[in-house]
């Protein structure tokens, strides 16, 4: 199923993970999501009654990481990999917009204006928060990488294609 396409990786340590920290990160990513990518993108292939899906798949795990992979799929579950493209290439610009206009570091590494749930209205933010609570995170798309190590966010984006 992944081979035809990309799929948007995300990998957390596999240490004990509350339930609703867990949800709360998938609710998170999915609405950051929706809200980027928006009504147009989606409503191109909303060619039946249920539109494109983002779905998910256990990639693998072991004691120290728990790896899921995301993609967008049609009402039959066959994977819509230009959907795909469009809407993870756009969710990490916005992601990257949105660590740059909020959550510098003072010189001794404290959030100067750590981004919190609730300080934004905007979905991104409460995801990034969302994130950072996790302490140890990964997510990639092809040769993007967002890497999050005790709270701090690192990222490193390929400028992409429009070719998925």
């Amino acid at each position: 199923m992944t081979q035809a396409g990309h799929p948007m990786v995300l990998e957390i340590a596999n240490d004990t993970v509350k339930v609703s920290g867990f949800s709360s990160l998938l609710r998170s990513l999915q609405a950051a999501i929706r809200d980027v990518v928006g009504g147009t993108l989606l409503l191109d292939d909303y060619s039946q009654r249920h539109g494109p899906f983002l779905v998910t798949s256990i990639a693998g795990s072991s004691d120290a990481r728990i790896v899921l992979q995301f993609w967008f799929a049609d009402h039959e579950n066959r994977p819509l990999w230009d959907t795909t493209h469009n809407a993870f290439q756009r969710f990490l610009r916005e992601f990257e917009v949105a660590l740059q206009r909020g959550n510098q570091r003072t010189f001794w590494g404290t959030p100067a204006t750590a981004i919190v749930a609730g300080d934004y209205d905007d979905r991104m933010s409460r995801f990034i928060a969302t994130l950072r609570t996790f302490g140890t995170a990964t997510i990639t798309y092809r040769n993007s990488v967002v890497n999050l190590q005790n709270g701090a966010i690192n990222m490193s984006l390929s400028r992409f294609s429009t070719a998925p």
